[in-house]
């Protein structure tokens, strides 16, 4: 996923626009998958859904449908005034904190079926971006091992 961004020293250069795969264009509809798939959830399957992904956290219980209602509710909300008021943006991240402090199932589950959504499109987005030309750049997927890396030689270091 990626936003459409110019070069500022050559704005002709622009990347090409699409709205299936650009973040701000496909967010809404990986969202309204994310609260389809909760939807789908019977009460079981989402205390193990929480257990299998939130490792080593214990469910006792599980948050009711009008609490994941309203989580849902909020997160909508914060995407409308982001679009609205891109100019506030330390506010919609305190906003953003909040709703994870204040529902703390909601949101992890939310977070890890927004990763579904786009790991299941993920395959398209690499394909739709694929040069036609060897000379033309591609993403550098090899950052991310190379973060993975880091990442493992600073927990060495502890």
């Amino acid at each position: 996923m990626a936003m459409q961004v110019t070069n500022p020293k050559r704005p002709e250069h622009m990347r090409a626009f699409n709205p299936d795969r650009d973040m701000i264009w496909a967010m809404p509809r990986l969202m309204r998958r994310v609260f389809h798939s909760m939807g789908e959830l019977s009460d079981q399957k989402l205390i193990e859904m929480l257990e299998k992904r939130l490792i080593g956290v214990e469910v006792y219980g599980y948050p009711h449908a009008d609490v994941m209602g309203e989580a849902a509710k909020e997160v909508a909300r914060m995407f409308n005034l982001m679009q609205q008021f891109p100019e506030k943006a330390e506010e919609h991240a305190k906003e953003y904190e909040r709703m994870w402090e204040e529902h703390e199932f909601c949101m992890p589950l939310i977070a890890c079926l927004l990763m579904d959504a786009i790991f299941a499109e993920l395959p398209t987005w690499f394909d739709q971006v694929r040069p036609k030309s060897k000379l033309a750049p591609i993403p550098d997927v090899e950052e991310i091992e190379r973060a993975a890396n880091e990442f493992l030689a600073r927990g060495d270091q502890g």
